[in-house]
């Protein structure tokens, strides 16, 4: 499994810029699909399970430098619709519901999907982001 990197806070909840900034960081995939993937909606189960693995990179930790913290879903469980995306002590295992795959959309970028779940990172509430934008399931 790999970590994707990026800098943010302190705080309990992550950035959403600090997020979407290691998308541009860290090692690139070996190749791209030969079709387009199941294109996930943000806040909507996707399709993102071991049956479409071969259209996804991953799974990854979402590791923050500054902290020494994982992106973390609360608890054990899947998570839910609009539920919180934290840090916590970096688990890295499937136990946890800290991996994450990307899932490359055909334009270049990618949903961050994840591995327990099946749902997309979001940024809480709008759609423009911005400083301190909290980022949810």
């Amino acid at each position: 499994m790999s970590r994707k990197s990026f800098a943010g806070t302190a705080g309990a909840a992550l950035g959403a810029a600090a997020v979407l900034g290691a998308l541009s960081f860290g090692t690139a995939p070996a190749a791209r699909a030969a079709t387009e993937p199941h294109a996930a909606v943000p806040g909507q189960a996707a399709n993102a399970s071991a049956a479409n693995a071969s259209a996804t990179y991953g799974p990854y930790l979402l590791y923050n430098t500054v902290t020494a913290k994982c992106a973390d879903i609360p608890d054990f469980g899947a998570g839910r619709i609009n539920g919180p995306v934290n840090e916590y002590t970096c688990n890295g295992t499937s136990a946890d519901n800290q991996q994450f795959w990307l899932l490359p959309r055909g334009n270049g970028g990618s949903w961050v999907v994840n591995l327990k779940s099946g749902l997309c990172l979001d940024v809480d509430g709008v759609r423009t982001g911005g400083n301190d934008a909290r980022l949810t399931l």
